[in-house]
């Protein structure tokens, strides 16, 4: 993956992102990533004194860099994404519009009363809002990386009801701000953004997984499934197993086990997002506490403050 410097995401985010916008055409800026990956590869080489193969080390870091682009293009989304331009010759629109275009034009379904510029595909029927549409396969192809973009937009960034206050209009933001409003607004749209990205993160995981790191290349669902066809849905594998030596058994047993390795370390990567899902909640909770116990704490102040003085005696 070709990696650009930071300043041309600075560009892109003068100009304010696109409603629906390129979540998969975001070039990392992925050193840090691409360096944790390879001295890995390194030090484990070192140590078996057998290379890991270069394939695996790419896919691993292509995977890791498409959470980052997922995260940062649905950030940079919320907190500067503006009006949409003309579609197609079309006027202006702003994205309710623009939703319910996208979805009339490439994902309703044939049996409903949506038109007819359906799709054949059962898959992408419907794809821009069901959840099948990210989690089905184990490659995206455009079309599904498409019909996986426009889902994420509608569960996480609902047109025109968005919970995360835009600052399309106040850009560029600086800590020369002098507005109080927007300095409080942007101050907790920040907040708001640390909450979100991690439900994000476990949508990104899922997308990375089904991202081949090039054309014509595995992506880490693929792999997986496919190594695990090879034995686990082989009659023909398990009908051999009586022709092979006990060497050859032990071989075979051995590849397993190391495919069982794998398989642990991605089930530990996913305990930790739900971990991180579970923690988020609770701090969502206390929010909603908090926030609920300064608003009666209000309401006693202003019911306290406006209530007039008694008197006493009698006309």
């Amino acid at each position: 993956m070709k990696v650009s410097g930071k300043k041309s995401s600075a560009g892109i985010w003068t100009v304010g992102v696109v409603f629906m916008g390129a979540l998969f055409g975001w070039i990392a800026w992925a050193d840090e990533v691409a360096q944790d990956v390879t001295n890995n590869a390194q030090a484990a080489s070192a140590v078996s004194k057998l290379a890991v193969d270069p394939s695996a080390v790419t896919m691993i870091q292509q995977s890791r860099e498409t959470i980052e682009s997922t995260q940062n293009n649905m950030i940079a989304e919320d907190l500067y994404g503006g009006a949409i331009p003309g579609l197609a010759g079309l006027p202006a629109m702003q994205p309710p519009d623009l939703v319910i275009l996208n979805h009339l034009s490439n994902y309703c379904s044939s049996a409903s009363n949506e038109g007819s510029s359906c799709p054949s595909d059962l898959l992408l029927i419907n794809g821009d809002i069901k959840v099948s549409t990210l989690l089905s396969g184990t490659v995206y192809d455009s079309a599904r990386q498409g019909a996986v973009q426009s889902f994420l937009n509608n569960l996480l960034e609902p047109a025109g009801t968005s919970p995360i206050t835009n600052f399309q209009k106040n850009m560029p933001i600086s800590a020369a701000i002098t507005d109080p409003t927007v300095k409080a607004n942007y101050a907790q749209a920040l907040s708001d953004e640390a909450l979100v990205s991690v439900a994000r993160q476990a949508f990104a995981e899922i997308i990375a997984k089904r991202t081949p790191p090039a054309a014509g290349a595995l992506s880490e669902m693929q792999m997986m499934e496919q190594t695990a066809m090879e034995r686990g849905l082989s009659s023909a594998w398990a009908a051999n197993l009586a022709n092979l030596t006990p060497q050859q058994i032990q071989i075979e047993q051995a590849k397993m086990q190391a495919f069982e390795v794998w398989m642990q370390y991605q089930q530990y990567r996913q305990t930790e997002v739900l971990q991180a899902l579970l923690a988020a909640s609770i701090v969502q909770s206390f929010q909603r506490s908090k926030a609920v116990s300064n608003t009666f704490s209000q309401m006693q102040n202003s019911s306290s403050t406006s209530t007039p003085a008694s008197t006493s005696g009698s006309n």
